[in-house]
């Protein structure tokens, strides 16, 4: 069972009814009621079989200090590598 972690929200959602995808930042569900982000750490089975456990905020904020959460690396990538950065803008000029 994954809880929500949004205060106002505390909802309860068994692991078939959420969405369990990274952003970027390691496995996520967004909430289906209020849409917040709650952190899960994953582990693979012998059998090759991923299963999830919901983190804390505290856990999840404790490995990214120092770190942004949203960015670009030095060639104007963003993390994600979707080429969405400040470098993908950029154009050529002159001849």
């Amino acid at each position: 069972m994954f809880v929500c972690q949004n205060q106002p929200c505390g909802a309860r959602w068994a692991p078939d009814e959420v969405e369990i995808h990274n952003e970027g930042q390691g496995p996520i569900f967004r909430c289906p009621l209020c849409g917040a982000r709650n952190h899960l750490r994953a582990s693979q089975a012998r059998d090759g079989t991923i299963t999830y456990k919901q983190i804390s905020r505290e856990q999840a904020g404790a490995g990214k200090a120092g770190t942004s959460k949203a960015g670009t690396d030095r060639t104007g990538t963003d993390k994600a590598g979707t080429g969405k950065g400040h470098g993908a803008q950029r154009q050529r000029r002159g001849g």
